[in-house]
């Protein structure tokens, strides 16, 4: 049977999106076009992941000719490839008008847009922007099919629109296996060059900034109270001198600066709990990250990847306004330990592998024909 031809048109592609659009290329015929190679505020580079990849993804960044930023070519390519599928990220303006275009020419291909926002964004009004907000609400009747990343936008969107299929934002644990296992001896090293050797290890993976929650991530840390605990933060933002204040009187909190690769994955093999106490979080792949590492997970209850946490078994969901309920959230998460686990990698704590979430997603897609 003759492959379906998909054509995806994507900011750039996230690390935590390998897996996804390796799989998507190869269930269609598949192209990949992207609209810059680096995207500096969150330190993603196109050539970094390039060799992780099953395609070869086209990059239109040299072209861009107008103030919107609209390559040449951007609609050629859906000219020359004939797509059945155009699957676009999320709502802005390339996008749109991608939708315009498939209305005015009266083009026969469907659109699948990505919606990676959480239920507090898309229900609790608390969007990145006024701007973001008024053009999901424009381009999600324009699209023949949603993709959701958290089961509650799911059914609000199925409910409102009739339209959503269930993918969150995670990666293949046996590839992400393989790449833990393979900084078993940084992490090894991080424990004797910290004096980590029986510590209990919160960690914190992400950007030093406001929103995600640090000054009272710190405070609950500190109030927790746990014997021989240590808050490692890994990460680099504007808050790193003001969260450096916050923590000068506890010598239990390690601020590493930002990593990556091996020195990134070997302390989610040291740690035994992670945190995301965000007010807004759109997702948090890191939760999945840790998770697929072994770590027990809190989450905050406002960000997106919350939905992989089932409470009691593999973390807990706490309320990041609560100081006292994210302390409580990490006594009990450490409470989930059984006995420590040294020298190497840790069970995950994924409740479902990505093949069983890429399944739904599938027949979802498999349903639009």
């Amino acid at each position: 049977m003759k492959k379906k031809k998909l054509l995806v048109l994507h900011p750039i592609i996230g690390p935590y999106r390998i897996d996804f659009f390796n799989a998507l290329a190869a269930q269609y015929d598949f192209k990949c076009c992207v609209f810059m190679h680096k995207f500096s505020t969150i330190n993603y580079d196109l050539k970094q992941i390039e060799g992780q990849l099953n395609f070869k993804p086209i990059c239109l960044d040299i072209y861009h000719v107008t103030k919107l930023g609209i390559p040449k070519g951007f609609f050629k390519i859906i000219e020359d490839f004939k797509p059945d599928y155009v699957m676009l990220s999320e709502c802005s303006i390339r996008p749109l008008l991608v939708h315009l275009y498939k209305f005015l020419l009266r083009k026969k291909f469907k659109t699948i847009t990505l919606i990676d926002d959480s239920y507090d964004m898309v229900v609790g009004g608390n969007h990145f922007s006024k701007a973001h907000a008024l053009a999901e609400k424009i381009m999600i009747p324009m699209s023949d099919e949603i993709i959701t990343v958290e089961p509650r936008v799911n059914a609000f969107f199925q409910q409102k629109y009739g339209k959503g299929i269930y993918f969150p934002i995670v990666a293949d644990e046996k590839r992400l296996r393989l790449q833990y296992e393979k900084a078993l001896p940084v992490s090894q090293q991080y424990i004797m060059d910290y004096g980590l050797k029986d510590k209990n290890i919160l960690l914190f993976v992400g950007r030093l900034i406001d929103v995600k929650n640090l000054k009272n991530t710190i405070r609950a840390f500190i109030k927790a109270n746990i014997a021989n605990a240590v808050f490692v933060i890994v990460g680099d933002g504007v808050e790193m001198s003001n969260l450096k204040e916050e923590a000068k009187e506890c010598s239990s909190v390690i601020f590493t600066g930002m990593l990556e690769g091996e020195e990134l994955f070997a302390w989610y093999d040291v740690a035994d709990v992670h945190i995301l106490a965000s007010y807004q979080e759109a997702f948090g792949a890191v939760t999945n990250e840790a998770l697929i590492a072994g770590c027990f997970s809190v989450v905050s209850k406002k960000a997106g990847s919350q939905c992989l946490i089932k409470d009691g078994v593999n973390g807990f969901n706490v309320d990041p306004d609560s100081i006292e309920d994210i302390s409580n959230g990490i006594v009990k998460a450490f409470g989930l330990i059984s006995e420590p686990i040294a020298n190497k990698l840790k069970p995950s704590k994924m409740l479902y592998s990505f093949n069983e979430y890429f399944s739904n997603l599938k027949q979802g897609l498999e349903n639009m024909r």
